[in-house]
């Protein structure tokens, strides 16, 4: 039996439905997030709250609702949004899952309109619906990316242009969360998931509906915040796992193969000039692994590798975010995935 078939169809009319929220220390904006689930018009839910080391204990309110459930459970030490998520995916138990980020809020009917286009499609086994920002000082909102067009695949998609899905706004079934396994600790590990996910699976639902509101004014938005050596560090390993997984797959190896090299050779020049050797020199070997990648090119590498290791101060970062120009052209492509490399 493929690990994607639905499960049985419960003796309720409504699927259960697990929603993990993962929250750090921001209570006010988690609190908000937690009501939108709480006030959905959809019955059957399990709701698990994931606090990742807040300073102080996260509690929730008591819920009269007999068909929610909810339970708190915390990290003892800050691990991030993927450890996070992780604790919660191993705590789920609905037929569907969702992640809800603690400064993102759901509009009353996303779960009935998401698990209602997941029943009725078969054929998907995740989908995601249109998002906007909150209102902004003037009253505004705007759509979020190009969450408001369908985009049919995962791959080369979210590399190309940036995820048109947020994290938020997406339900997946369980059996497909049981196959991707489990989320890494770094950042950028909703890239790696989806990434998981396509090879699985690389199809992806859309609801034209405006289901999802999101903060992007939040303080200590993680996306937002100032770079620093564990940012570089965490983007050049999470895209090394990336790389990976789409140079074992060969479709996507063909289709994503200049954008994915793109990025490698700029991680490893933005990771040298921060003082990451490790995670720089791990970007080179895997863009080294690739195929067809001239002997030459192996070699004029590996030669101002050994070099920048006895001067920092060489030409390197400088000689790969040329050379990564030359993969950037060729996909034909402008990706957002980090305007910022």
């Amino acid at each position: 039996m493929n690990v994607l078939e639905q499960n049985t169809l419960s003796e309720h009319l409504s699927p259960l439905v697990t929603v993990i929220v993962t929250v750090h220390n921001r209570f006010e904006l988690a609190r908000r997030a937690i009501a939108s689930v709480v006030t959905q018009e959809y019955p059957a839910i399990q709701m698990v709250v994931v606090d990742d080391a807040s300073e102080v204990l996260f509690k929730i309110e008591p819920v009269s609702r007999t068909d929610f459930k909810q339970q708190v459970v915390r990290l003892e030490k800050n691990q991030g949004p993927g450890a996070a998520r992780e604790l919660g995916r191993r705590l789920a138990r609905g037929k569907y899952i969702a992640y809800l980020d603690s400064d993102d809020v759901y509009e009353p009917d996303f779960l009935k309109e998401m698990v209602d286009f997941l029943e009725k499609k078969p054929e998907f086994n995740l989908a995601y619906c249109c998002a906007v920002y909150l209102p902004d000082e003037d009253g505004l909102t705007q759509h979020v990316k190009d969450s408001a067009t369908a985009h049919p695949e995962i791959l080369p998609c979210m590399l190309e242009m940036g995820r048109p899905w947020h994290s938020s706004s997406v339900l997946r079934r369980k059996t497909l969360t049981d196959a991707i396994g489990p989320w890494i600790s770094t950042l950028w590990e909703d890239y790696d998931y989806d990434c998981r996910a396509a090879i699985i699976d690389n199809n992806i639902g859309y609801v034209p509906k405006v289901l999802l509101k999101i903060d992007d004014n939040a303080a200590c938005k993680l996306s937002k915040s100032p770079d620093t050596v564990f940012k570089l560090q965490s983007y050049g390993m999470s895209l090394n796992a990336i790389a990976q997984h789409l140079r074992q797959h060969s479709v996507f190896k063909e289709s994503c193969y200049n954008i994915t090299l793109y990025y490698l050779l700029k991680s490893a020049a933005r990771n040298f000039e921060s003082g990451n050797q490790a995670v720089a020199l791990s970007n080179l070997y895997e863009f080294l692994r690739w195929p067809g990648i001239s002997q030459r090119k192996q070699v004029v590498i590996r030669a101002l590798r050994i070099f920048t290791s006895i001067n920092s101060n060489s030409a390197l970062p400088r000689i790969l975010r040329k050379l990564s120009q030359k993969y950037k052209t060729a996909s034909g492509k402008n990706s957002i995935l980090n305007t910022k490399i």
